[in-house]
């Protein structure tokens, strides 16, 4: 398949050490923008044999639109794939945008442990692993901060049946 990430806005909740927009190594530019996905965006993306979009940020969940560009997507025969950490994962959210015509979700995981201060998507993990009709992988990204809770970190999402992608954090050392 050929893919396009589609970085739908720079925005989001949480401010990971890791990400490139954190590491200085991208700038984050206007908080606000936004990449509106259209019928004339699709259409080129079709015509350049693109087939699966990854929609990803920032946040995606952040926009209020995200459903509908689900919508959209798929509507045109792309498999679509999200791209989130999951804190704002609803149930309600899942259904529709399953119901929209997500294929599969991909979530970020860096902690193990639930609390105030982490924000760790647990629930959500155990939401889309109850799902049968939607593919789930969890990136986990390594660093000094997590290296001793990732064999918990895998046990858990293996318990839940779901597939991990560790992934080596490129930051510099300050921020890893």
């Amino acid at each position: 398949m050929a893919t396009a990430f589609l970085i739908l806005t720079t925005r989001c909740n949480r401010r990971c050490s890791y990400c490139f927009y954190e590491t200085g190594y991208q700038d984050r530019g206007d908080q606000k923008l936004t990449l509106e996905v259209d019928e004339a965006l699709l259409c080129l993306l079709g015509r350049s044999r693109i087939d699966k979009l990854i929609l990803t940020g920032g946040e995606p969940l952040l926009l209020p639109g995200i459903v509908e560009t689900v919508r959209l997507a798929a509507g045109r025969g792309f498999f679509t794939l999200l791209l989130t950490n999951a804190e704002l994962l609803t149930p309600d959210l899942l259904e529709r945008l399953v119901g929209a015509g997500l294929r599969a979700i991909s979530i970020s995981l860096d902690s193990i442990v639930e609390g105030p201060e982490d924000k760790a998507p647990w629930r959500s993990l155990e939401l889309v692993a109850a799902r049968r009709d939607l593919s789930c992988a969890v990136i986990t990204p390594i660093s000094r901060r997590n290296l001793s809770a990732l064999p918990g970190i895998m046990e858990r999402i293996s318990g839940l049946g779901l597939y991990i992608l560790l992934q080596p954090v490129f930051a510099p050392n300050r921020f890893s």
